[in-house]
């Protein structure tokens, strides 16, 4: 789903590898340039039983059939790596939301990369979630506040999926053997950037889910660029930790920076 000024260019791209629509109407409250943001809502419009929403920076390393595997009234997500809900809003929104949503900002939240669910059953999601902005009173919008409404919103209404299906906190979450979703997210660059550091594992994953690598020796490469790399990477990761929990705050790599930050 892209905007109606580069449906060509985007079906001109990618061919037969997708269908390419545009988002049925322009969602109120959302700024122009920020409505990309939030076409995720329309998945609710799509013909079919179960939809699965997943962003455009993660790739899929294994099947994930039990992504699609919703029951009655609930959406499958994941834990997001953020502390609570309540540090997933953006600063510049937080003091509406804990106004109107006061009491949830200590949940757990889900991130809002990758989550199914049954349209059917959500069909008027774009249009709640257009009354809740308005009910909240809110002074301006942020692009990454969608996750924090949608936790708000459908929650406790969910099912659980493991970290294996939104592997996500790249830089400070070690990637399951059973990994199905690798997910770059919040990062400074993502993986088809120059500047993105190869030495670290997700980008062997990159190398072999998203460039569809398949000869041995640049694999086998990346692996031992990535085996050479663990100490030193293993020890900033333990030491951030320890500020973390001595400061009571995230302290994250410089390429995997915390939501609030962005704000």
């Amino acid at each position: 789903m892209v905007p109606a000024e580069e449906l060509a260019e985007a079906r001109g791209r990618f061919g037969q590898l997708a269908e390419i629509i545009r988002p049925p109407r322009v969602l109120a409250g959302i700024p122009a340039k920020m409505q990309v943001s939030i076409y995720k809502l329309f998945a609710v419009t799509l013909p079919f039983e179960t939809v699965a929403y997943v962003d455009a920076d993660a790739i899929f390393c294994a099947p994930a059939p039990e992504l699609w595997e919703t029951e009655p009234g609930q959406w499958n997500v994941i834990e997001d790596g953020a502390r609570s809900l309540a540090s997933t809003v953006p600063e510049v929104m937080a003091a509406e939301f804990a106004r109107q949503f006061p009491g949830i900002g200590e949940k757990k939240a889900f991130n809002g990369g990758v989550f199914a669910l049954k349209p059917a059953e959500w069909g008027e999601l774009p249009e709640q979630y257009e009354r809740v902005l308005v009910v909240g009173g809110y002074r301006t919008y942020h692009p990454i506040f969608d996750q924090a409404m949608m936790n708000a919103m459908v929650q406790p209404r969910v099912k659980w999926l493991p970290f294996a299906f939104n592997v996500h906190n790249l830089f400070d979450r070690h990637i399951p053997r059973d990994a199905r979703v690798i997910h770059y997210a919040a990062g400074l660059c993502k993986p088809w950037d120059a500047r993105y550091p190869r030495h670290e594992p997700q980008y062997h994953y990159w190398l072999k889910y998203g460039l569809n690598e398949t000869r041995p020796w640049p694999l086998f490469k990346s692996r031992l660029l990535v085996a050479a790399v663990t100490p030193k990477r293993l020890l900033g990761r333990a030491i951030r930790h320890w500020k973390e929990r001595r400061g009571g705050t995230d302290v994250r790599s410089r390429w995997d920076v915390p939501l609030r930050a962005q704000a």
